[in-house]
């Protein structure tokens, strides 16, 4: 496998007394989401592979039945530091938080997962997807993402985080170890 499509998973609606894990797509995210998949039939997708959260899971489900392909679930995936954690409801506070996340990546600043080691995980899932002739499509989340992708290309991460929309669609050459946005309109 030489490329590989990162999907942002789409907006989801927030609920501060709910996990974000489990949180659901706003009805404008379903929309985005399928004007999404119209996009990424032009690179040839073989599979979608999603991050078991609820918002990646019902993006993945969303691309898979626009572009009748096969759909799994990859924990490896998930989002830094996943699970029941409190929510920050200053958003400021909470771009704070992640901006020193990533300028410490060896460090554990936020959910009990450093930079580096989310990013490493993702890198084991992208491996376990090798396969020969395969396109696949990673349903994931923003902070894991933009770990890996600094990790693999040297990008700073914040400026990847700081730039993805939900959804978004990033084109990862494997063998250049690079990465190119897709633009698209969102609704």
């Amino acid at each position: 496998m030489d490329r590989l499509l990162l999907v942002r998973h789409a907006e989801p609606e927030i609920h501060p007394d709910v996990p974000a894990s489990e949180w659901r797509l706003t009805s404008r995210a379903m929309a985005s989401t399928n004007q999404l998949a119209a996009v990424l039939l032009a690179f040839g997708p073989t599979r979608i592979v999603a991050s078991p959260e609820r918002k990646a899971r019902e993006t993945g489900r969303i691309l898979a039945d626009a572009l009748q392909l096969p759909i799994g679930e990859d924990a490896q995936f998930a989002e830094q530091g996943a699970g029941p954690h409190e929510f920050l409801d200053d958003y400021r506070e909470f771009r704070a938080l992640v901006r020193d996340h990533f300028n410490r990546p060896d460090e554990v600043v936020m959910r009990q997962e450093s930079s580096l080691a989310a990013g490493n995980r993702f890198g084991e899932g992208v491996k376990a997807l090798d396969g020969e002739g395969a396109v696949p499509v990673v349903v994931t989340h923003g902070r894991i993402m933009a770990s890996w992708l600094s990790a693999l290309s040297g990008a700073n991460a914040w400026d990847i985080w700081t730039g993805l929309r939900m959804p978004d669609l990033i084109e990862v050459d494997l063998e250049a170890r690079a990465f190119r946005r897709i633009e698209f309109p969102l609704v």
